[in-house]
C-alpha cells in the first residue's frame, strides 16, 4: 500500500471499528437481558449473565460484521467526501477503481478473520455456552446437551435419547436392518453407553431379535459395539446447525448423502459459510457509490439510514433466497450466492456510471 491507499484504508477501518463497537455493546446488552431471565434458576446468578454475553461475542460478531463493514464504509467514505478529500484524491490521479482497490485490501484480512471465526472459534464458543448454561441451570445433575438424536449409518439406525456433558450417552436404541430386504432384524436397547473412538461400550443391554416366526429377547450387562459413529461425529450432530464449521457441515452432508437422506439444509449452510467472507466485499463495494456522489450538505444520519436499509434488504432477501432454494430444491450454491452476486453486480454497474 502507498500512502494514499493506507490513508483511505485507515479512515474506513476506524469507522468500521466504531460502528462495530457500538453495535456490539447494543447486542451484548440485549444478551445480558436475555440471560437475566434465568437468574435464580439453579445456580444461575446475575454475574453469570455477563459471562453468557461474553461467550456470545463470537457468534454475534459473525452475524453483524457484514453490516458493520457496510455502515463503516459508508461513514468513512462520506467523511472523506464531505471534507472534499475524495475530490483531492481523484485530482492526484486516483480513479474510483483505485479507491475501491484500497478498501478491498483492507477487506481481505477482515474476510479471513470472519472465515476463521466461523471455522474455529464459534463451534467451541457455542459448545461452551451451552454447557455453561446447562451446568448453571441444573448443577447437581449431569447436563443434558441434546435430546432425541437420530443417526442413520448403513443398515443401522441409532436413537440417542440424551447426550451428557461428559460425552456419555443415555437410553440408546439401535435398530438393525437386513442389507437386502431392509427388514428389521433386531433392536438393541442400552441404558447407558460410553464412546471411545469408534467403539461404544453399552451397559444394561436388552436385545430384541425379530424373525418371521417369533420375537425373542435377552439381556446382558455389557457389550462392545463397533461402529463408524465416532464421538466427534456425535458432537457434530448434537450441535446446532448454525454453530457448525463449514468442514463439519460438509462432513455431515456427505454422511446424509451416502445414506440416502436429504442433505440440502446442511449443504446450504455449508455454502452460506463459504459465502460469508464474500458478503463483506459486497457490502463494501455497494457502499461506495452512495457515499461518494453526494455533496457536503448531506448529514451522517442520511448515510446511516441508507446503510441500514441496504443491510436489512440484503439480509432479508438472502434469507428469502435460501428458503426459496430449499423449497424448490435449487442448487445450494446458487441459493447461498445469489444476492451476493447481484449486490456486487449492482454496485459495479453504479460505479461504472459515476463520473
Amino acid at each position: 500500500m502507498n500512502i494514499m491507499e493506507r490513508y483511505i484504508a485507515k479512515i474506513t477501518f476506524i469507522a468500521i471499528l466504531i460502528i462495530y463497537a457500538g453495535l456490539m455493546l447494543l447486542f451484548s446488552f440485549m444478551n445480558i437481558l436475555r440471560a437475566s431471565y434465568w437468574v435464580g434458576k439453579g445456580d444461575f446468578q446475575t454475574i453469570d449473565s455477563f459471562y453468557f454475553a461474553f461467550l456470545s461475542v463470537p457468534y454475534t460478531t459473525y452475524q453483524i460484521f457484514p453490516f458493520c463493514v457496510l455502515l463503516g464504509t459508508l461513514v468513512g467514505l462520506n467523511y472523506l467526501n464531505t471534507h472534499n478529500e475524495i475530490t483531492a484524491i481523484r485530482s492526484s490521479g486516483f480513479s474510483n477503481v483505485n479507491i475501491i482497490y484500497s478498501i478491498i485490501k483492507l477487506c481481505l484480512p477482515l474476510s479471513i478473520m470472519i472465515f476463521l471465526l466461523g471455522e474455529m472459534v464459534i463451534p467451541n464458543s457455542e459448545r461452551a455456552l451451552s454447557e455453561f448454561k446447562q451446568q448453571k441451570m441444573n448443577s447437581t445433575l449431569k447436563v443434558n446437551l441434546k435430546n432425541d438424536v437420530w443417526i442413520k449409518d448403513k443398515q443401522h439406525v441409532y436413537h440417542i435419547k440424551t447426550i451428557h456433558s461428559d460425552k456419555s450417552l443415555s437410553k440408546i436404541t439401535i435398530y438393525e436392518f437386513e442389507n437386502t430386504s431392509q427388514k428389521l432384524k433386531q433392536i438393541i436397547y442400552a441404558n447407558q453407553a460410553t464412546v471411545n473412538d469408534n467403539e461404544w461400550q453399552l451397559n444394561k443391554v436388552l436385545y430384541t431379535l425379530i424373525s418371521d416366526q417369533k420375537i425373542s429377547t435377552k439381556r446382558t450387562k455389557q457389550i462392545l459395539w463397533h461402529t463408524d459413529i465416532s464421538l466427534e461425529f456425535i458432537d457434530i450432530i448434537s450441535s446446532h446447525i448454525n454453530s457448525l464449521s463449514a468442514f463439519d457441515l460438509y462432513l455431515y452432508a456427505e454422511h446424509l448423502n451416502n445414506n440416502g437422506l436429504d442433505n440440502s439444509a446442511y449443504l446450504l449452510n455449508f455454502w452460506q459459510k463459504i459465502a460469508a467472507p464474500f458478503s463483506l466485499f459486497a457490502m463494501l463495494v455497494i457502499a461506495f457509490p452512495f457515499s461518494t456522489t453526494h455533496n457536503r450538505s448531506n448529514n451522517m444520519g442520511t448515510f446511516l439510514m441508507i446503510g441500514i436499509l441496504i443491510g436489512i434488504s440484503y439480509t432479508v432477501l438472502n434469507k428469502i433466497s435460501a428458503e426459496f432454494g430449499l423449497l424448490y430444491q435449487l442448487p445450494p450454491f446458487l441459493s447461498a450466492f445469489t444476492f451476493t452476486i447481484l449486490t456486487l453486480a449492482s454496485a459495479f454497474f453504479m460505479i461504472k456510471k459515476l463520473k
